[in-house]
C-alpha cells in the first residue's frame, strides 16, 4: 500500500480547488471531498490489483481521480466492468459507513450533511457518460459487446460531447469551478479522440504479440471491423484471411514468420 501512495499525485487543477477552499474557511469540505474521491479510486485499485495490472500514476482531480495502469486495450470486458463500478460500490460502502458512524453519534449532523451532498453529487457526476468518468467507461464497454472497437471509441467521444453540450446548456450560473471541471471534461476528450488511432493500433498490436484468439468468430471486410472478444475472419475480395495471418502480414513487413 506503501507503493501506491507514492504515486499519487494532485493536478494542478485539485490544488487550486483546494487552496480556494482553505482561503474561504471550508477546510472541512476539503477533507470530506478529499476522502469521497480517495475511496472511490481505493475501488478501482483494488480490482486493478486483483487483476495484476499494474499501476503507474494516480492523479487525483477535483471531480474524481484517474489511474494510468498498463491495462490491455483487449482486457475481458467483465474485467473492465468491474475496474469500472467498484469506485462506485466503494463510495456507497462508505457512505453506509458515515451513515453508521452518524447514528451511533460519533461524527456530528453538520458534518454528516455536507458528506451527503457531495457523495451524491460525485456519485451522479461520475456516472454522466463523458470522458474520462467512470459513466463513459462502463458505457464504452457495452458499445464494445455490440459495436467494433474503433466505432466504439468515436461513439464515446460522441456522446461525452452531447452529454456535455447538455450540461452547459442547463447550467444557471457560472462558477470558476464550473468552468475548471468543464475545461479538464473537454480537453480529456479532446485527448482520447486525438488518440483513437493510438489505441486502435495497440489493440491490434496486442492481438498479434499475445496470439490472442477467442471462440466467437466474425467474417468483416476490414481490421476497422475488428470487435472485442472475437477471433476474425477478413473477406478480402473473393479471398478469406485468417486474422492472425493478416496481423502478422500488418506488423512482420519482412514476413520472416508470417
Amino acid at each position: 500500500m506503501k507503493n501506491i501512495l507514492n504515486k499519487i499525485e494532485f493536478h494542478y487543477s485539485y490544488l487550486i480547488i483546494a487552496l480556494s477552499f482553505i482561503l474561504t474557511g471550508y477546510f472541512k469540505v476539503l477533507l470530506i471531498l478529499t476522502s469521497i474521491i480517495l475511496f472511490h479510486e481505493l475501488g478501482h485499485i483494488i480490482m486493478m490489483l486483483l487483476f495484476k495490472n499494474k499501476i503507474k500514476k494516480i492523479i487525483i482531480y477535483p471531480f474524481g481521480g484517474m489511474i494510468k495502469t498498463n491495462t490491455l486495450e483487449n482486457e475481458k470486458l467483465i474485467n473492465s466492468f468491474l475496474i469500472s463500478i467498484f469506485g462506485f460500490i466503494f463510495q456507497i460502502i462508505y457512505y453506509l459507513l458515515i451513515i453508521f458512524l452518524y447514528k451511533n453519534n460519533l461524527i456530528k449532523q453538520n458534518i454528516f450533511e455536507i458528506y451527503k451532498m457531495y457523495n451524491i453529487n460525485m456519485l451522479i457526476f461520475n456516472i454522466l457518460p463523458i470522458i474520462p468518468l467512470d459513466g463513459s467507461k462502463i458505457l464504452n464497454i457495452f458499445l464494445n459487446k455490440f459495436f467494433p472497437y474503433k466505432k466504439s471509441c468515436y461513439l464515446s467521444v460522441y456522446i461525452s460531447l452531447i452529454a456535455l453540450i447538455i450540461i452547459l446548456i442547463n447550467l444557471n450560473k457560472f462558477h470558476y469551478s464550473y468552468i475548471i471541471l468543464l475545461t479538464l471534461l473537454l480537453k480529456n476528450i479532446y485527448l482520447y479522440y486525438k488518440n483513437i488511432g493510438y489505441y486502435f493500433n495497440k489493440f491490434l498490436l496486442e492481438r498479434y504479440l499475445y496470439k490472442l484468439k477467442y471462440n466467437k468468430l466474425l467474417l468483416v471486410e476490414s481490421e476497422n471491423n475488428f470487435k472485442k472478444e472475437h477471433t476474425h475472419i477478413i473477406k478480402n475480395k473473393e479471398k478469406l484471411i485468417k486474422e492472425s495471418t493478416f496481423l502478422c502480414n500488418l506488423f512482420d513487413k519482412n514476413n520472416k514468420i508470417c
